[in-house]
């Protein structure tokens, strides 16, 4: 008896849960098989068999404490399985379930199966109301849910990051709705367990900051405020819960982008005042070393310091701005390279990017574009015909999700909110190229100098010919010059379509054709190919079984658009191409004609400055439309805009770009020895 109270002591000096836990490690290891039974059982097995007794007994007490004192941690939930959305959704843009709304300033994540929104507003052209709740996008059943009520009031533009099994939010604004409007607290979401828990106390005032997560760490620096510039900053550690500070930094920023590179927290922008005026005269950076504590500046960029975004991709960092400009910086080397100005008409937006590792997406104004690592070039990726529409107006959040890019939207206008829907851009498959290895460059033809003017031989599509005279300085031949024109059926003379003209005959076709080699020939030419068009090309154009019929010219590759398959006879042998003076030209018969336009409206029209091949889209900054269809005498100037009647009535000129540029071009460029075909 003294023995076995002896036992029942030392069960109440055993905490129970270690106890439950041991037993449920041993329960889940393999046991060696069993012996044959020896009875009577010797000294050793008699030990054996009281303490298998002995085991039933604690466990049977253990699980009467469990019972009596349930544990208040949850139990861990399994993670989701992965979900590779690349690999499920189809090449370019598809369409996925419409969010509950669409959260501009949100804290969101990514979690391998989840998206997570929580926070932020939904713009409706002048609320800032934020909220104190958010939304879960399971993408392996494509449905959207409530998440549980956090602990945190509403706010916008807080610090985040996704851990790997928690959401980590800290600080923000509050719409301006308090005299302190901004947020010193913060909470971590687990997207498991679906349980919230709070931050202890950040060593930093209220504000929105920068912030990046290392792998380990949140860091947080400075802050958005204008007003109330901050360089310091703090490191949340959720593996202890515990903050540190970190070093002041050398400079402010209070408008842009902060980026990890893998070592080092990169913060690129400007510091700017209440009326948009920056304190340096282009976009700044610095970035800090957490294994060391210390900051450094970055070498000077040329980008304009007024809206700049950035986002890393392939070891540097791509940053442009709302000129346009775009530049590359190497932290490797110290040193910022240029690259091509991204495909985008001037405005007054902020530009914004998200890179999945594989390319980068920007948006700008509701329009999208595309870089590729290690790709030097940018790419027109249009996410749907409905948001080209004029009625205002589309509000883009763009959430990197593995390789895929997902894109909540909605519109909104006089009566708010109306419409709101979710995209995925995947680019699996739009990497190798379509044929050729060359990018295609701008056109510039040859001119001749006559003292103060420069004399610039012309060829219109239709093979009308001129000679265009200007200003030496306004050095036009050096923008380049594109044609323009599409053709159509004389007995059907809408719609039209495109005739695309790349300058080389080996450039890419990667952003108009869909797989990799030509579906057909014919077969009379080598060189003539036809080509399946892109989910791009046939969506924009509304043609969905069209193609490409190709064609070459000693200086340009030439893109036909086919509403059909069926009619590449009826085009191929009613099409007939040259190229004069290095300008390609092209004749239409037997049914076909080219499209008349006026300006820039894809008629026989040569645009110096635009650069893009396709007829209906072009820059409107420092370019020049001329149109061989005849105009009327006259001239116009305003903001942004101007046009002139040259030639004496036969070539219409409209001119984009700033207020100098247009008034230097119409009273400076002449167009004489116009000759029609």
């Amino acid at each position: 008896m003294s023995e076995l109270k002896e036992r029942f002591r030392a069960v109440d000096e055993v905490d129970p849960p270690e106890l439950w836990a041991e037993a449920r490690r041993r329960a889940a290891t393999p046991e060696a098989p069993p012996r044959a039974a020896e009875w009577p059982p010797g000294a050793a097995r008699r030990v054996a068999v009281g303490a298998v007794a002995f085991a039933v007994f604690a466990v049977s007490v253990v699980f009467a404490w469990d019972l009596a004192n349930p544990d208040p941690r949850p139990a861990p939930n399994p993670t989701p399985a992965a979900v590779d959305l690349a690999a499920e959704l189809p090449e370019g843009w598809s369409e996925l379930p419409a969010p509950p709304e669409d959260r501009s300033g949100a804290a969101t994540a990514w979690t391998g199966s989840r998206l997570l929104v929580w926070g932020g507003y939904e713009f409706d052209g002048s609320n800032e109301d934020p909220r104190a709740n958010g939304f879960a996008f399971d993408a392996a059943i494509r449905r959207w849910s409530e998440l549980p009520t956090s602990p945190l009031e509403g706010r916008s533009d807080p610090a985040f990051a996704w851990t790997g099994s928690e959401l980590l939010i800290w600080g923000g604004w509050d719409g301006g709705f308090r005299d302190r409007p901004y947020f010193s607290d913060g909470a971590a979401y687990d997207s498991a367990a679906r349980t919230w828990r709070k931050l202890p106390p950040a060593p930093l005032a209220a504000r929105s900051p920068f912030s990046v997560w290392t792998g380990e760490e949140l860091i947080i620096w400075g802050s958005t405020e204008r007003a109330n510039r901050m360089r310091d900053g703090a490191a949340y550690d959720p593996a202890t819960d515990t903050w540190r500070r970190i070093a002041d930094a050398p400079a402010d920023v209070t408008d842009g982008s902060a980026v990890w590179t893998g070592e080092e927290m990169i913060v690129f922008g400007a510091a700017l005042d209440g009326n948009n005026r920056a304190d340096t005269p282009t976009a700044i950076g610095i970035a800090y070393d957490p294994a060391s504590d210390t900051w450094r500046e970055l070498p000077a960029s040329d980008l304009s310091p007024q809206a700049v975004t950035a986002s890393w991709l392939d070891g540097e960092m791509i940053a442009w701005d709302y000129d346009q400009a775009s530049a590359a910086y190497d932290p490797a080397i110290d040193s910022w390279r240029s690259l091509p100005d991204t495909p985008l008409d001037f405005s007054e937006c902020r530009p914004t990017s998200v890179a999945t590792g594989r390319v980068l997406l920007g948006e700008f104004c509701g329009e999208t574009i595309l870089l590729e690592a290690g790709e030097d070039r940018w790419r027109d990726v249009p996410l749907d015909p409905v948001l080209s529409v004029a009625d205002c107006c589309w509000v883009l959040q763009p959430v990197a999700a593995g390789d895929v890019v997902l894109v909540s939207v909605h519109r909104y206008g006089s009566v708010g909110v109306q419409e709101r829907r979710m995209f995925a851009f995947n680019p699996v498959g739009i990497a190798p190229d379509r044929t050729g290895d060359v990018e295609p460059e701008p056109f510039v033809p040859d001119v001749s100098r006559d003292g103060a003017s420069t004399r610039m031989p012309v060829v219109f599509p239709d093979g009308s010919e001129a000679l265009v005279v200007y200003p030496n300085e306004l050095d036009l031949a050096s923008l380049g010059v594109q044609p323009a024109v599409s053709y159509v059926w004389t007995d059907d003379p809408a719609p039209r379509y495109p005739i695309l003209f790349l300058h080389d005959p080996d450039a890419k076709l990667t952003d108009y054709v869909h797989g990799a080699e030509p579906v057909g020939s014919i077969p009379a030419s080598q060189s003539t190919l036809v080509w399946e068009m892109s989910e791009h090309w046939r969506t924009t154009r509304q043609l969905p079984e069209g193609h490409w019929l190709s064609f070459q010219l000693p200086s340009w590759r030439v893109l036909v658009a086919l509403p059909r398959i069926d009619v590449v006879d009826d085009v191929n042998s009613s099409l007939r191409f040259d190229e004069v003076k290095g300008f390609p030209s092209v004749e239409a018969t037997e049914g076909l004609a080219l499209a008349k336009g006026f300006g820039e409206s894809e008629g026989s029209t040569l645009s110096i400055g635009d650069g893009t091949a396709d007829p209906s889209t072009s820059r409107l900054d420092s370019t020049i439309f001329l149109s061989p269809d005849g105009c009327a005498p006259g001239s116009d100037i305003s903001v942004g805009y101007g046009s002139n009647c040259l030639a004496d009535g036969n070539v219409f000129a409209s001119i984009y770009g700033k207020r100098a540029f247009v008034s230097d071009v119409v009273d400076g460029v002449r167009v004489v020895n116009f000759r029609p075909t």
